[in-house]
């Protein structure tokens, strides 16, 4: 069982998270990164990320949204620095970044507090469906998280990040304009009417 929470301690816990994140996103190399853990600090729990894939989503050919999407949800695994009988704070963030020509910007974040339960080893987060303001560009997505005791919410167990690296990571389908995976990033192009 899942359980969602919104404590003002949680919420502090996912500014900082934001906000260590988010500074540390922009940074100014070429559109490439890695699908795997590129920042890790603690002791995390382990995660496993969906494949995202790119479409557009609308009821008629006017109205269609560039929309990233999956499949299957991110999982979160406990970590192993809290006995198994105490439950754990997750916080969660999912960034759609896009290549301004100079540096990698985020144009959409979710965020999401979670509660690893006691006895539990592992919780679904909420699938990945982002409509970013922006349609055409290059796009990479990013997730971050950060575990705590449930106990000692401001007590930071482990922070990991993780961003798109392969090809397979973000694909496109379904989707009514040019659309190119590439290593750790998508192009996507204007909407052909």
């Amino acid at each position: 069982m899942m359980k969602f929470l919104n404590s003002p301690r949680v919420l502090a816990t996912s500014v900082a998270l934001t906000a260590a994140f988010v500074f540390g996103s922009l940074g100014t190399a070429a559109p490439a990164s890695a699908y795997a853990p590129d920042a890790t600090t603690g002791q995390p729990g382990q995660v496993v990320l969906p494949q995202v894939q790119v479409s557009d989503v609308g009821t008629t050919a006017q109205d269609q949204r560039l929309t990233f999407h999956a499949g299957t949800v991110p999982r979160v695994f406990r970590s192993a620095a809290v006995p198994a009988a105490d439950a754990q704070n997750i916080v969660a963030a999912y960034d759609l970044q896009r290549w301004n020509g100079s540096q990698w910007v985020n144009v959409s974040h979710e965020m999401f507090e979670a509660q690893i339960l006691p006895g539990e080893n592992e919780i679904p987060l909420p699938m990945v469906w982002i409509q970013p303001p922006t349609s055409e560009g290059t796009y990479r997505i990013a997730f971050s998280f950060a575990w705590s005791p449930t106990s000692a919410p401001g007590r930071v167990l482990g922070e990991q990040r993780w961003t798109s690296s392969t090809a397979d990571d973000l694909t496109c389908g379904g989707i009514l304009r040019a659309c190119e995976s590439r290593s750790g990033h998508i192009v996507v192009g204007p909407l052909t009417r």
